[in-house]
């Protein structure tokens, strides 16, 4: 076959189009490249070789696509993603061609062996990436799955990619039907055959070729404008995520000259990075209970919400330094509504399953930062709630001597009260302290250390909440002067190791007071208990009857990766236990996370009325938990919707010591 670009007004023609593409590329390239190098600073740079792992498993590896839930569209994707990849090293060839006729990249020429299997393997690619194109334009234009919503810029890039398939396969058959002789692979015979007889295969050829490269240049350009965009980003999006998931970002509050997000240049440049990389697949919304529940909270367009935002906006953005505070946009309450804001449950669940590791959470922490600590706009209920942990230092406003009540009779050991060290300080947590629910297992928990022989004591009256729904609620100055207080507690008593029956408890303490400069080891009462049972310390003698099951807590799950804990604690009751259908890393959040604990609901947008459907649809005897925000929920959701199977919920402490 003779080369398009042979003539000089072919060759003339392509590098005028291979100019404009380029150019048109780099430009486009260089104005994001402006959104995220004009943000702020964020180190990510550090364990390289764990993100290495990471990229392989997840971006080249596509873990997170082929999840269960969503397993036939991710066979889709892994094929088209790796049939570009495959493909591109003949684009190459393809290109070098329109320069130096014959062009073949080194080993890849079809006298060699590892040509003629690159052949091969690229044409078979070609036909499985048509064929999924095929299956996702039916997805997407006939049967459209609820997570998707209809966007002529997707048809178009996977139209674009069928045109790239199919000139493809059409020249390799041509060259096949020129040349018979020379090697040829088993699709491109296939395609030879089936071609007329009377064919004009050199016009057919010259056609397939310059549609392949217009096709292939207008869509590199297109690519930086679109959803699509991922197909750049989504590799250093993967190799630059986070990879400690339970802290949320520091402020330096004596040293920022702001607080939270007001402006696109106070996101970091790994949350435009987020933001670009989305490819609206819609797997987050379809996990996420403020969405599920009928909030005005969907993560994936929060994220398409910001780059439409940012696409606008993007020259004022660049020249921000010459702006006023005043002319700036703000996108906490104007862009991003403050209804979205304080809908978030902070469960980590869109998180967990983003094809792309994209985060949110941080995101949605910053915007409150901004509405709580620079406009004083927040839900009128959380005034008092903030009140109460400014002046008795718990949510409940309960006066701090209060905290002992729960005690009476349990000869419980005080730190103040001894004069020798201990080996814990048990963390009672405000929910252990004044719900009456939770009490039962701040007293079980009394039970198992005095059974087994644990040398503890609790703060009793010192002990103030650890901030954690301050934290996630956006008053950072409040948590960091609870935290403060706790840790200046925890010096004077020489605290180091700490047990917590409390999951919130529990993930700021072992995560984030190392960002206020101290040094904790933190376990979990069911990591706790499951290592006394493991080693003979705690023996199981009267065990459970019925049906049991257990919720798994976003803040000891997701955040923190315990889930065999729980599971080993309740195999040793010897009970029938059945698992729920969403449970580990895709279980379904109780509704408390995020600060909605304190915050109004409608009845019908309640999260733990959707766990709580699930749960009667088992029909369990009793839900096991591991926090007590997870049991409160529960327990007042199985209140509202009861049905003929009596169901309750219990911590894992009060079933083991019932049981010990």
């Amino acid at each position: 076959m003779v080369e398009p670009t042979s003539s000089i007004v072919g060759f003339v023609i392509f590098l005028i189009l291979l100019i404009i593409s380029l150019t048109s590329f780099g430009y486009i390239i260089y104005r994001r490249l402006q959104v995220i190098l004009n943000s702020q600073p964020q180190n990510r740079f550090d364990q390289l070789g764990k993100r290495l792992t990471v990229l392989l498993s997840i971006g080249f590896g596509q873990k997170r696509i082929l999840s269960r839930s969503f397993w036939f569209a991710g066979i889709l994707h892994v094929l088209i993603f790796w049939g570009f990849i495959v493909v591109a090293f003949n684009t190459i060839t393809m290109i070098g061609n329109g320069f130096k006729p014959g062009f073949v990249l080194p080993g890849f020429d079809l006298s060699h062996r590892f040509g003629q299997i690159y052949a091969q393997v690229k044409d078979i690619f070609e036909v499985l990436v048509l064929l999924s194109v095929g299956v996702a334009l039916f997805r997407r234009l006939i049967k459209v799955p609820r997570r998707l919503t209809f966007s002529w810029e997707a048809n178009l890039i996977l139209g674009l990619i069928a045109i790239l398939m199919v000139t493809e396969l059409l020249m390799s058959g041509c060259q096949v039907r020129v040349n018979p002789a020379v090697f040829s692979t088993m699709v491109a015979r296939q395609i030879a055959a089936i071609l007329p007889q009377n064919t004009p295969l050199s016009a057919i050829f010259q056609a397939s070729w310059w549609l392949h490269l217009v096709t292939l240049l207008f869509f590199l350009p297109y690519l930086p404008l679109s959803k699509h965009f991922h197909i750049i980003t989504a590799l250093p999006n993967v190799f630059f995520r986070r990879l400690d998931r339970g802290s949320l970002r520091f402020i330096d509050l004596g040293n920022s000259d702001h607080y939270g997000v007001a402006c696109p240049e106070h996101f970091t440049w790994k949350d435009w990075l987020d933001v670009f990389s989305c490819t609206e697949c819609g797997r987050c919304q379809m996990v996420c209970p403020a969405y599920l529940s009928g909030k005005p909270l969907s993560p994936k367009e929060f994220n398409l919400t910001l780059r439409q935002y940012i696409n606008v906006v993007q020259p004022v953005f660049q020249l921000r330094k010459a702006q006023s505070d005043e002319n700036r946009a703000v996108l906490a309450g104007e862009v991003i509504e403050a209804e979205t804001i304080w809908a978030c449950n902070m469960c980590r669940a869109c998180e967990e399953t983003c094809p792309l590791t994209i985060e949110f959470i941080d995101r949605f922490v910053e915007l409150r930062r901004h509405l709580v600590l620079e406009k004083s706009q927040f839900p009128p209920e959380l005034t008092q709630t903030f009140r109460n942990l400014e002046v008795y230092g718990n949510p409940w406003g309960s006066n701090p001597d209060a905290r002992l009540r729960w005690a009476e009779n349990l000869n419980v050991p005080i730190l103040s009260d001894l004069k020798a060290p201990v080996d814990y300080l048990f963390w009672v947590g405000c929910a252990g302290a004044f719900d009456s629910e939770a009490q039962k297992t701040t007293q079980a928990m009394v039970k198992i250390l005095q059974s087994a022989g644990i040398s503890f004591a609790i703060l009793g009256s010192e002990e103030v909440c650890t901030g954690d729904l301050a934290r996630r609620l956006g008053n950072e100055y409040l948590f960091q002067t609870l935290a403060q207080q706790n840790i200046a507690t925890f010096e004077r008593y020489g605290i180091r190791r700490i047990i917590t029956q409390c999951a919130h408890c529990f993930n700021t303490l072992k995560n984030e007071y190392s960002q206020l400069g101290t040094t904790l080891e933190v376990i979990s009462h069911v990591d706790f208990i499951a290592q006394l049972l493991q080693n003979g310390k705690l023996k199981i003698t009267k065990p459970l009857s019925g049906k049991l099951t257990v919720h798994d807590s976003c803040y000891l799950g997701r955040y923190n990766g315990q889930y065999a804990a729980p599971r080993t604690i309740l195999r040793a009751l010897e009970t029938e236990f059945v698992e729920l259908p969403h449970r580990g890393k895709n279980a379904f959040c109780c509704g408390a996370g995020g600060g909605h604990m304190w915050l109004e609901e409608r009845p019908e947008e309640r999260v733990n009325r959707l766990r709580v459907a699930e749960i009667n649809a088992l029909a369990p005897d009793v839900v096991a938990t591991i926090c007590p925000f997870c049991t409160i929920m529960l327990q007042d959701g199985l209140k509202e919707n009861p049905t003929n199977h009596a169901t309750h919920c219990a911590d894992v402490a009060v079933l083991v010591a019932e049981s010990i």
